[in-house]
């Protein structure tokens, strides 16, 4: 299994003025990603409209992150869905085009019992053949956290091979991190947990805000490889600052008038999310300025 550690954007999707994919401009961005040191990226995912962009739209993209990244970095690729059968439809084309590993965000929208997710995620591994598979955890967007006994019952299958924990609950996270081993690998998703995640031993990041502004991420992660917790802190602080000003605005076209603001224009996110207002934009803009993460 390739390590997935360090810091790993979830990456925007590029649209057009028209809603459909830009291909030309994502491999700009990538180029953008690769040139400042991420260690992988993970497409696809709730910063990556993944969830609103079609089946054919979700393979197509991926196929262009691995196509244009040729093995520089592994791709973490995002795939969870609605249904059982389409997370196995969009696993088999991941494993079948080069990406690293899949990520499945626990079923949303109805609830289901501990007995359902099981199955769920079983009939994931079993209908693929040597992809590793990623639980992500985001009870801000499912309803509710993964059950952690749900997560000991899976974490026997070998090919569950870790978790991305978005759901900002450190307790929760550090359950996960006493579970982590040599074949099970806790990934931190929650920005403002990034510094006690990886002091609780998570061995990196996927985080949106690091699709953006992936330079303190980066520092953050070095610093604590170096055992400078200190200097680790501090970046920590600078992430939490990063991310109380881009909270201001809307979700999904923060990041993507971020971008714009670092000079790189991705388009806005789909409807029904509406743009930022001028003044919001002009906020965010000045703010970002001020402290320093645009010059």
């Amino acid at each position: 299994m390739v390590e997935l550690k360090g810091i790993i954007p979830a990456m925007v999707t590029p649209l057009t003025a028209a809603g459909t994919l830009d291909l030309d401009q994502l491999g700009v961005y990538l180029d953008f990603l690769l040139e400042r040191g991420v260690t992988g990226v993970f497409p696809g995912g709730t910063a990556g409209e993944g969830v609103m962009l079609t089946t054919e739209e979700r393979e197509t993209l991926l196929q262009a992150v691995v196509g244009h990244l040729d093995g520089r970095v592994p791709v973490l690729a995002h795939v969870g869905a609605l249904t059982t059968a389409e997370v196995v439809r969009l696993s088999r084309h991941a494993e079948d085009h080069g990406a690293a590993a899949v990520s499945v965000v626990s079923p949303f929208y109805f609830s289901y019992s501990e007995e359902e997710l099981i199955d769920h995620y079983t009939q994931v591994v079993e209908a693929t053949k040597d992809i590793p598979v990623y639980f992500y955890n985001i009870p801000s967007h499912t309803g509710s956290a993964l059950p952690l006994n749900t997560i000991r019952t899976l974490v026997q299958h070998p090919r569950i091979a870790g978790i991305k924990d978005s759901g900002g609950d450190e307790r929760y996270l550090q359950e996960l991190c006493q579970m982590q081993s040599d074949t099970f690998n806790v990934l931190v998703g929650a920005d403002r947990l990034g510094f006690t995640g990886m002091k609780f031993g998570a061995r990196g990041m996927v985080s949106s805000f690091a699709g953006v502004f992936p330079e303190v991420y980066l520092d953050l992660f070095r610093a604590m490889q170096a055992g400078d917790q200190q200097r680790a802190a501090g970046h920590q602080e600078r992430i939490d600052t990063l991310v109380k000003i881009m909270y201001s605005g809307k979700p999904l076209n923060v990041y993507k008038d971020g971008l714009a603001m670092r000079g790189l224009p991705v388009g806005q996110a789909r409807r029904p999310i509406g743009p930022l207002s001028s003044e919001a934009r002009a906020v965010m803009e000045a703010q970002l300025r001020e402290t320093g993460y645009l010059m």
